[in-house]
């Protein structure tokens, strides 16, 4: 990779050939440079961004996922993500390389965030710290689909966050772990070898033999581990994220084979990075949770879990959201004033933090904590209107997807 002096101007320039993506072999040529390092150092990152080497910086990527997205989506919502991706990102992340960036260093950056205060002492919004880790998300989206990252370190973090969300919900402490392994495929003392290695656990209390009969009908050989808990120093979200890591890099043994049950009873079982199962003995056990996360039921089995809580939901007081009275967000800030506040001699704030803080209750109309529902009138108009990007902010917003506090179901007309 050779640089250029340019005698008559006393600088330097870079000057080579590289082959674009259609496979054309095309000359670049950069004048201007002060010294001949900084040319090397343009053409080193020009090539790696030409060949999506993802030893590139986190800085220099960006640079690419701009180049790819900026045509792409309106100007004013590419406002926002570049403002985003420039002051919150890259001062974090820039100069480590995408390769390189795991869920631990995501976790690190997750905490300043929700450190940050400003000059009035005033923290990040949750709905914002949300949209800043869809943005990281986004990025490191775009270079596992067309760039050949192997793993989303925000994918994982943002999984591994709604997995201990859930588990440090439950109504009380899991006394009793359980891991399954299946002999056929891998002894049961290199399975257990493993699994405390991985785990750090000691000898399980019990290992009992069992046959599983899968969906087809068909039987296999199965390895049952215990292990009390209360006896033992016990890291769940390690375990947690052994599990999300499964089939994205890490130890497939731990997928769909991982058990925990505490009182009640309940049992908790995440069985990979999509999603996990909360089972317990009575609707009134896992009542608090359904309110809780609701806005994270996969839609599948939405409809039949919704069904099983129908009886609890009858008592919500109802409101409702007609698209057709606004066009505007400060429109529609002025029809949650008129259907959700009453007797207030002040205005509420203009922004989605105030309007969460109303969905919790006790400005007029439902009692703070009181269970709600929202008949949303030409949801599409309020679309067209709004912007897809907002209305699905104002949708998590009212679903709680952040887990803030309130109780809210929405239906969509």
């Amino acid at each position: 990779m050779p640089a250029y002096k340019d005698k008559a101007k006393g600088t330097w320039y870079a000057s080579f050939y590289f082959e674009n993506w259609t496979g054309k072999k095309e000359k670049k040529m950069k004048r201007g440079f002060k010294t001949k390092r900084e040319a090397l150092e343009w053409e080193r990152t020009f090539l790696q961004q030409q060949t999506a080497d993802l030893d590139m910086t986190f800085e220099s990527f960006v640079a690419l996922y701009a180049a790819d997205m900026k045509g792409r989506i309106k100007e004013n919502t590419w406002g926002t993500k570049e403002h985003i991706l420039y002051k919150k990102l890259v001062p974090y992340f820039g100069k480590r390389k995408m390769s390189e960036i795991h869920s631990k260093e995501v976790m690190a950056w997750q905490s300043e965030m929700l450190n940050y205060r400003d000059k009035n002492g005033k923290p990040y919004s949750p709905v914002y710290l949300k949209t800043l880790h869809n943005q990281l998300s986004a990025v490191f989206n775009h270079a596992v689909r067309h760039y050949k990252l192997k793993t989303n370190p925000a994918y994982v973090q943002g999984a591994l966050d709604r997995a201990a969300a859930i588990y440090r919900a439950l109504p009380a402490m899991s006394d009793l772990l359980r891991i399954d392994g299946y002999p056929d495929e891998e002894p049961a003392e290199s399975l257990l070898t493993v699994i405390q290695q991985r785990m750090g656990l000691p000898v399980p209390d019990e290992q009992l033999p069992a046959i599983e009969l899968d969906e087809d009908g068909d039987t296999h050989a199965q390895v049952q581990f215990y292990w009390d808990l209360s006896g033992i120093t016990f890291q769940p979200e390690q375990l947690l994220q052994e599990i999300i890591l499964g089939d994205i890099g890490g130890w497939s043994g731990f997928v769909s084979s991982v058990y925990l049950t505490g009182p009640g009873p309940y049992l908790y079982h995440l069985y990979d990075d999509r999603g996990l199962d909360v089972l317990g003995s009575s609707r009134e056990l896992l009542l608090p949770l359904y309110h809780q996360f609701h806005g994270w039921i996969l839609e599948y089995n939405l409809e039949q879990i919704d069904r099983v809580f129908t009886a609890a939901e009858s008592l919500r007081q109802k409101f409702t959201i007609d698209g057709r009275h606004f066009s505007t967000m400060t429109g529609f800030y002025d029809e949650v004033e008129q259907v959700f506040t009453c007797g207030l001699n002040w205005k509420f704030g203009r922004n989605l933090n105030a309007f969460n803080d109303i969905l919790r209750g006790g400005f007029g109309r439902h009692e703070y904590g009181e269970p709600i529902h929202i008949k949303w009138i030409a949801y599409q108009k309020s679309v067209r209107d709004l912007g897809q990007e907002t209305m699905d902010t104002i949708t998590e917003v009212i679903l709680d997807t952040n887990g803030s506090g309130h109780d809210c179901t929405l239906e969509l007309l």
